[in-house]
């Protein structure tokens, strides 16, 4: 992903040069919504993790082979990119929720979670570690993410087969305690909170890159950006578990939507082109907080056999939709080249979700689950 993730947004907006580059990111939203939904739902009612993550793996790795292939020459463009990276999302959305559930149902303490997700963002700074001292074309490290996708799919063949938790016999999912479970108050309450989390956060992940991309910078600007973030990321994972014992979840929520207005009134005040490129590093604050908070929080208030799909409920509404709304409107603006007022939008979005995630804490010490039904 630290292949594909930095390099998106440069791809969508300098290659393809499509007017409206809003509707690619946006669809895959959606469509990673479906992948988590689909593997969530079929991993609780089989309780397999290691056959679908190993599907979604290889399919992942083909259809970003496809997606760098597209050009502004190509017959369709919008069309044919809007397939291949929706399927590419629809396969990552399947492949980080059931390896989530894995690790949290196969005898690991969760509160430790930070620090085994570490190795992947480890993952994902390696590739900027080294594009930071050459130069390569966005296309070519998408297709370059292809082969190590493909490659994944080896080390995914160690991982358990199943989920060991003792509720087979009497907790199946149904469609019904899906449904009561996503008219939940408190679970309504806690995606509407993320939803504007990922609407804010959509900034970071569709259109920072593209925006510092020419920035006059000794290193590949882009790359080091990533890199200085997802270093600080790495420390934030390994602090989590103090973190987490101490204050608990919505505590470590409540710090990243902190650091992430404070990073995007950065980008829209700021004219300042060293100042920007080194407050990309409060982005390791703001995913690693929200990412494992949310998880760690979904794992206490989810009943366990529900845990899969209440993950895919959670990133349907609100990493799905939020980040597809989030990157379809600032997509768009941004794509007419109004960076700034993208960025504003996106801290005032941030900070209605801090204000409410304020109000949230007071009341949802008082539910032990979502629902006990």
């Amino acid at each position: 992903m630290g292949l594909v993730v930095p390099q998106v947004s440069p791809f969508v907006f300098s290659e393809l040069e499509l007017r409206k580059p809003g509707i690619i990111f946006f669809l895959g939203q959606v469509c990673m919504t479906l992948g988590t939904f689909t593997t969530g739902y079929i991993s609780d009612k089989t309780l397999k993790v290691r056959s679908p993550v190993l599907m979604m793996s290889f399919l992942a790795g083909i259809s970003i082979y496809f997606f760098s292939k597209m050009d502004n020459t190509f017959q369709s463009p919008l069309m044919y990119s809007c397939l291949y990276f929706g399927l590419f999302m629809f396969s990552i959305g399947g492949i980080i929720s059931l390896m989530n559930v894995s690790y949290l149902q196969n005898g690991f303490e969760s509160r430790n979670f930070g620090r085994v997700r570490l190795f992947g963002t480890a993952g994902f700074a390696l590739p900027n570690g080294i594009l930071m001292f050459i130069h390569i074309t966005p296309s070519t490290a998408l297709r370059l993410s292809a082969g190590f996708f493909l490659m994944s799919t080896l080390a995914l063949l160690t991982l358990p087969s199943g989920r060991d938790i003792q509720f087979q016999a009497g907790e199946k999912i149904t469609w019904r305690r899906m449904r009561k479970l996503s008219t939940s108050s408190l679970f309504s309450f806690f995606i509407i909170i993320l939803f504007f989390f990922f609407f804010g956060f959509s900034a970071a992940e569709y259109i920072v890159s593209d925006y510092i991309k020419n920035f006059l910078f000794v290193l590949d600007p882009v790359a080091f950006s990533w890199l200085i973030g997802t270093l600080v990321e790495i420390v934030v994972f390994f602090v989590s578990p103090f973190i987490l014992n101490r204050y608990g979840p919505v505590f470590l929520i409540g710090i990243s939507l902190f650091a992430g207005i404070l990073r995007m009134l950065i980008l829209a005040c700021s004219s300042n082109q060293l100042i920007i490129l080194f407050s990309q590093s409060l982005h390791g604050i703001q995913f690693s907080g929200a990412y494992l908070g949310s998880l760690i929080y979904l794992k206490e208030k989810a009943h366990p056999q529900r845990l899969g799909s209440a993950q895919a409920l959670f990133t349907s509404y609100s990493r799905g939709m939020g980040t597809g709304t989030g990157a379809y409107i600032l997509g768009n603006i941004a794509g007419g080249g109004n960076f700034q007022t993208a960025f504003l939008i996106a801290a005032a979005v941030l900070s209605v979700s801090l204000i409410l995630l304020l109000v949230f804490s007071r009341v949802e010490k008082k539910h032990r689950y979502f629902f006990d039904g």
